[in-house]
């Protein structure tokens, strides 16, 4: 059970670095934003999460 919640874990990190990646490729804060709260709504990211890459795109 523990080696699945690892598993489940890494995936996760795994998906999270990968949508960061893309909402850091987009153009306008705009653009950016909405993309951040697609995931954060999602749950893909925490709200944590969502408030750092919220302040990044107006920056």
């Amino acid at each position: 059970m523990t080696k699945r919640s690892q598993q489940a874990a890494t995936s996760a990190q795994q998906q999270g670095g990968e949508c960061l990646r893309f909402v850091a490729s987009t153009q306008s804060p705009a653009d950016q934003i909405s993309a951040v709260k697609s995931l954060f709504n999602a749950r893909t990211i925490t709200g944590s999460e969502y408030a750092q890459l919220k302040a990044k795109a107006f920056a």
